[in-house]
């Protein structure tokens, strides 16, 4: 396309958002800190205060480690910011907001604890974020697999964040 104004308007949306984020990156961080911090709290006492709670150990094991990752992985990719396209944003948000979308549409057989920890494990350069990231995979392993015996959604779910993280890492080689 070369000096069109398409060009040029994608390059100062790229550049607009840098901008913008870097300006904030210490504020945002230390609110997903803060979120890793509170999310769990907020989660366990919902729990308590409505639910049977100590017959639902399993749920709150299984559901509980999302509250604090989710946060994590978002300070991880602040750390990303000047180096992120727009599209790579993209990717990242519609992972996330698949894998949220299973706690409404539970119809639809995948898990989104696999789209989120797997498509994050595959795109987050942080080292102690992917550790992290691998041991939940591996309790949500177990939790398919020999708790609900849900082989089906485990597998969805992991094509849904393979596809969606080479499409990134295919987006990283192009930019």
């Amino acid at each position: 396309m070369g000096e069109n104004g398409h060009h040029l308007i994608h390059i100062h949306r790229e550049t607009f958002f840098r901008e913008v984020i870097a300006d904030q990156v210490f504020w945002l961080k230390l609110l997903c800190i803060v979120a890793a911090i509170v999310l769990p709290g907020f989660a366990l006492y919902r729990e308590y205060i409505y639910d049977d709670w100590a017959n639902r150990i399993d749920q709150i094991r299984y559901f509980l480690p999302m509250t604090i990752i989710t946060p994590l992985w978002i300070y991880c990719r602040l750390n990303e910011v000047r180096h992120i396209t727009f599209t790579q944003i993209l990717l990242d948000l519609s992972a996330l907001l698949i894998a949220m979308s299973r706690m409404v549409v539970a119809f639809i057989p995948f898990s989104g604890h696999m789209v989120f920890l797997a498509y994050t494990f595959m795109s987050t350069k942080s080292n102690w974020y992917r550790v992290f990231a691998m041991m939940l995979l591996l309790d949500t392993t177990y939790f398919k697999w020999i708790v609900w015996g849900s082989f089906l959604n485990w597998g969805f779910g992991l094509a849904i964040a393979i596809t969606l993280a080479k499409l990134r890492k295919r987006r990283n080689a192009e930019s």
